[in-house]
């Protein structure tokens, strides 16, 4: 997925440049002021750190290590909301109260939803023969 957005971010930017309409320039106008150091920062936090982190075997098999990286994925995706948005209103970044309480209000409820339905369902299959012998397998 890492690799997909880096594409498909790159494939809008090329577009935009490409085409250089001031209705869609205007995107990256208001993300080189204030806000350029993110913006440049951004291709080597959002991809290459993830990419790199993963990309060899063991580190993919080391459940701690995927877990950080789930969890930084998922700060990024917050960030990266955060540029796509808070540019438009604000020409330097400013963080406030309120960014940390839409946070947490939506993953409250994100959470909430979760654990509703996840004590509704069973974690493992029911009934499958093959599911012991799946635990143990090891691919070569």
């Amino acid at each position: 997925m890492t690799c997909f957005y880096t594409y498909m971010a790159f494939s809008q930017f090329l577009l935009i440049w490409y085409a250089n309409l001031p209705e869609e320039t205007i995107f990256y106008r208001h993300r080189m002021g204030g806000w350029l150091w993110i913006s440049l920062a951004y291709p080597i936090i959002r991809f290459f750190i993830p990419f790199f982190t993963l990309l060899s075997r063991p580190a993919k098999r080391n459940t701690t290590l995927v877990g950080v990286m789930a969890a930084y994925s998922i700060v990024m995706v917050y960030l990266d909301i955060y540029w796509i948005v808070m540019p438009v209103f604000y020409p330097a970044p400013a963080v406030s109260w309120m960014d940390f309480a839409t946070l947490a209000t939506t993953v409250s409820v994100c959470g909430l939803m979760f654990w509703s339905r996840f004590k509704k369902h069973k974690l493992a299959p029911v009934g499958d023969l093959r599911f012991e012998q799946s635990l143990h397998f090891e691919n070569a």
